[in-house]
């Protein structure tokens, strides 16, 4: 939010620097692209920060599951299940869980700390696995149990995401197939062709 404010406050202030300082015609223009650029330029970086950040985290989620789950059904608790992973894993979720363990430390309740770090991330399956380890606890049901059913689902939607995008990589690859090297190979071959049909008529 702060490189979103900061690019308004940017972009506002050149506009109101040219008009109070009777800039007209190109030279307006020119500034006024520039504040367009620095309202919007900030608010591209964040999302394609945030992405990239929801990314690692999906992808670290399985692996830090799976040892989530090997390491309670080994008789730890949950969070010193948790501190196994913000301690031997590196990355976003790591220190997200990492400030989690930090909150409940401090006194917070481990249901509320647990909610804010799946909210926090955004990342839907981070958020159901909290939501299921938060309900287990209130039903009284074995965390065990619902971690190995939660690394489970992780692993095959990973699978089915794998597929998914091995499907469409042949898509993907047709528009620069179309749009650059066909138009290329099409030059090499009929070039030739065409200059001496050219040349044939301008002889």
């Amino acid at each position: 939010m702060w490189a979103v404010s900061t690019g308004l406050f940017v972009g506002l202030a050149i506009v109101a620097l040219a008009a109070l300082g009777g800039v007209s015609g190109q030279g307006f223009l020119g500034l006024l692209v520039m504040g367009m650029i620095g309202f919007m330029l900030p608010r591209f970086w964040l999302r394609s920060a945030v992405g990239s950040r929801q990314k690692k985290i999906v992808k670290n989620l399985p692996d830090a599951m799976d040892l989530i789950t090997t390491c309670v059904e080994a008789g730890l608790g949950l969070d010193a299940a948790l501190a196994k992973v913000s301690g031997q894993m590196k990355g976003p979720l790591a220190k997200e869980i990492s400030q989690m363990l930090l909150e409940v430390g401090m006194g917070r309740l481990r249901r509320d700390a647990l909610s804010d770090l799946g909210q926090r991330t955004g990342v839907q399956e981070l958020i159901s696995f909290v939501n299921a380890v938060i309900q287990a606890e209130q039903l009284g049901v074995s965390i065990g149990h619902v971690l190995k059913v939660q690394s489970d689902q992780m692993r095959t939607h990973r699978r089915q995401r794998a597929e998914k995008l091995a499907h469409e990589a042949p898509i993907k690859m047709m528009f620069p197939l179309v749009l650059c090297i066909f138009p290329a190979f099409l030059l090499v071959i009929l070039g030739p062709a065409v200059i001496r049909i050219g040349e044939t008529m301008m002889g």
